[in-house]
């Protein structure tokens, strides 16, 4: 199930509108009350696997596919940046996983995980003994159950519109046009001070390991405008800096 919202076009019913009547600024308040009609929406879809007696063996991924964008109400903090970016607050988003037969409710899991894991944790939820050498994405299960220690990734890569980063459960490396920064996310989650003067065997490190994959992957070819009457796309501002 793939709700647009919150997403432009900022709309949401009245009645929602109207829970959020103390809020001031309008398009919080209508983020808001997309947020409400998504999950009240999530709810109902529960209330029928309840109905059916299947809500048990059935497992809920929760998640977002990026960071709020600076025009549309929704906040980031305390982390920086937004959609498009790739400062933490365009990369990180809520996951919530339910699976009440196997999975104890309550339960932080604090390591860093991808959207990339769904596939091959549903393979081996399906029973799928061998899975595909060519998946990006880690079977969750066994660090979910506790079954297993130690954390499923110890570094995510990121690509998108000419910038890449490389983030591990401390570090954080940005890269664009050959710049790079670097901050430490465990003294400064917000990314507000970049480290890369104070820390070049780090950030000479990270670097490196970032243009590997980098070099590995596919050229990023863009694919012909079917439309030739169409205006061109506006473009992402070139700054990787955004406010709190």
């Amino acid at each position: 199930y793939a709700p647009y919202s919150p997403h432009s076009p900022f709309t949401a019913p009245q009645r929602y509108l109207d829970q959020f009547a103390s809020v001031r600024d309008e398009k919080r308040q209508t983020c808001l009350a997309m947020m409400a009609c998504v999950d009240d929406s999530v709810g109902s879809i529960v209330a029928a696997l309840k109905e059916h007696k299947v809500l048990d063996n059935t497992i809920i991924w929760y998640i977002s596919d990026n960071g709020a964008p600076s025009n549309g109400g929704g906040l980031n903090q305390p982390l920086n940046g937004w959609k498009g970016q790739l400062l933490d607050g365009g990369v990180r988003v809520p996951f919530i996983v339910s699976w009440p037969s196997k999975l104890a409710a309550g339960h932080q899991y604090s390591e860093m995980v991808s959207t990339l894991d769904l596939l091959p944790t549903c393979l081996a939820v399906a029973g799928r003994e061998k899975q595909p050498t060519d998946l990006d994405g880690v079977n969750l299960l066994p660090f979910l159950t506790g079954i297993q220690d130690g954390a499923p990734h110890d570094a995510l890569f990121f690509r998108w519109m000419g910038r890449a980063a490389l983030r591990t459960d401390q570090w954080k490396l940005l890269l664009h046009r050959g710049e790079v920064s670097l901050f430490n996310l465990k003294n400064d989650p917000s990314e507000s001070k970049d480290l890369s003067e104070q820390e070049p065997a780090i950030c000479d490190q990270l670097k490196a390991r970032l243009q590997s994959w980098l070099t590995a992957l596919p050229k990023v070819k863009s694919p012909p405008d079917a439309n030739p009457r169409r205006r061109p796309r506006k473009q992402h501002d070139d700054s990787e800096t955004a406010p709190l």
